[in-house]
């Protein structure tokens, strides 16, 4: 046993080989559950909008977005791309994000070997490539893999405590902030650490006035086109809400409405839910050890960890039912991974081995759940054709997500030319996105907001789906003045979604006559 631990710790000291296995086995992966041939929705086609629209007018559009850092980046790709294919487009939106998130891989390997030697950085670089979240979200086109490189990048600049590499430190940091909001927390982690692991002298000082004048060089001209082009510089004034809202939320004393404990639930739930199934064992470990031996370096990450969970907290706060704003601290809970599992095999004569069996574990066991979890490409292919024929039969209808999310396509498809201005275009049909607790309140206020035609499914989604909406599904004899125009089943889709036109004056004779 001895020799093949002894084997097995040559093989690890291949580090650049096993680096470049662990790197290319990652992209290869997210390569192959890659959607190519499904349009990309929701959020990230609000960001492959503006960024269609910057790279068509070469300046920023008009048109408020969240966080315009990520689709502002794009714009650069997309201006570069000769197709006239929309879907070209979308995929080349995938394959940047997959490419950050897997080069993200190096910066944690890089962090790691600050913390511990031999394997464990490789360790580190594994569970990150192969972080079943990490791998779904990096093919969704959205910011995260942008985001997270800059913050583990940033953090590695300033690991080195070198003043030329801190200042690139505060760069990335800046960039940090200008493709997520909430990363102007990095500056404030950044600067306390500074000063805490730095004597206050001359030399400090001229540092750290440098490093925020390199941060806000970055930070201001962005902050100014956003204000000359939508009136929100999408920082300070989103902070100075933020905080109102966390303030009045905090003080409420009303039971109902006390965000306060729903958001701390939520924070806790989907903490939880986010260390499975990789962080769960060892991460609580290792972050008591790094919480019990605080040097320069572990209270860099535990300064870090908790400022950054700051504005992660105000977001389930905000009722906010999403697990990926954890994402951006995965990187550290690497650390705390390695660290907790050095921790307990601090004495075993056979840890090679057991680091070997650990290793092909979390891959094994990372793949089932990826694949546990992957997208039902029939099922979404149905939803498009579907939602082709709401788009021909509706004119105004209640939401239906997360099918709904394909309702932009067949506008896509009839595009005479493209690239064209995305935020201009006309879709159809028109969505009602109030709910209501019975049909007659929705009827009310549908007929009001020109409400035609109601689209149910046998899909039981209690955050997107009404509760009468399942009823109609199932008992559409009780409802004589909804009128079926469209049954999928009827027409051979493994999707069974109907579509009702709504007869006003038929609903008025039955409330009269009911």
């Amino acid at each position: 046993m001895q020799i093949i631990d002894s084997k097995i710790a040559n093989v690890f000291f291949k580090t650049k080989i096993l680096l470049s296995i662990i790197f290319i086995s990652s992209i290869l992966i997210k390569l192959y559950y890659l959607p190519f041939d499904l349009p990309i929705t929701g959020d990230a086609f609000g960001y492959f909008g503006f960024a269609i629209d910057a790279s068509v007018l070469h300046h920023y559009p008009e048109k408020l977005i969240g966080n315009d850092g990520w689709p502002f980046f794009m714009s650069f790709f997309f201006s570069l791309l000769p197709s006239s294919n929309f879907m070209d487009f979308m995929n080349i939106q995938r394959l940047v994000s997959v490419a950050l998130s897997t080069v993200t891989i190096i910066p944690v390997y890089l962090i790691a070997k600050r913390f511990l030697n031999g394997p464990y950085p490789l360790i580190a670089a594994l569970v990150f490539a192969f972080d079943p979240r990490i791998i779904e979200n990096s093919i969704l086109g959205i910011t995260e893999p942008l985001y997270i490189l800059l913050g583990v990048v940033s953090l590695w600049f300033f690991l080195t405590n070198e003043s030329k590499k801190i200042y690139f430190s505060f760069l990335f940091a800046s960039l940090f902030t200008i493709v997520r909001t909430e990363g102007i927390f990095l500056l404030f982690a950044l600067s306390i650490i500074f000063f805490l692991r730095n004597k206050l002298k001359k030399s400090t000082i001229r540092d750290y006035f440098i490093s925020i004048i390199v941060f806000f060089s970055i930070l201001i001209p962005i902050i100014i086109i956003r204000i000359e082009n939508i009136g929100y510089n999408l920082v300070f004034d989103k902070l100075q809400i933020h905080t109102s809202d966390l303030i009045a939320s905090s003080t409420s004393v009303s039971t109902e409405n006390n965000y306060l404990v729903e958001g701390v639930i939520n924070f806790v739930k989907f903490l939880g839910w986010d260390m499975i199934p990789i962080f769960i064992f060892f991460v609580p470990i290792g972050f008591f050890v790094v919480l019990k031996n605080r040097n320069w370096d572990n209270l860099t990450i535990l300064i870090s960890t908790f400022i950054l969970l700051v504005p992660i907290f105000y977001i389930y706060l905000a009722g906010i039912n999403d697990s990926r704003y954890f994402y951006v601290l995965y990187p550290i809970l690497c650390i705390y991974f390695i660290i907790g599992l050095k921790k307990i095999l601090k004495n075993s004569k056979k840890e090679n081995l057991i680091l070997l069996l650990i290793m092909i574990g979390i891959v094994v066991g990372s793949l089932i759940f990826t694949d546990s979890r992957k997208m039902d490409i029939e099922h979404e292919n149905e939803a498009i054709a579907f939602a082709n024929v709401v788009v021909k039969k509706t004119q105004v209808v209640n939401e239906f997500w997360p099918e709904s999310r394909y309702i932009i396509v067949p506008t896509l498809l009839n595009l005479e030319s493209f690239p064209t201005l995305i935020f201009q275009l006309k879709y159809n049909p028109e969505f009602i996105y109030e709910q209501t607790d019975t049909l007659d309140e929705y009827l009310i206020l549908g007929k009001q907001k020109g409400l035609t035609h109601l689209v149910v499914d046998e899909k039981n989604y209690p955050v997107y789906r009404m509760p009468f909406l399942k009823d109609i599904f199932e008992n559409e004899e009780k409802y004589p003045y909804l009128i079926k125009q469209y049954d999928s089943a009827e027409h051979g889709f493994s999707y069974h979604a109907k579509i009702f036109k709504v007869d006003y004056n038929m609903y008025s004779e039955f409330i009269n006559n009911d």
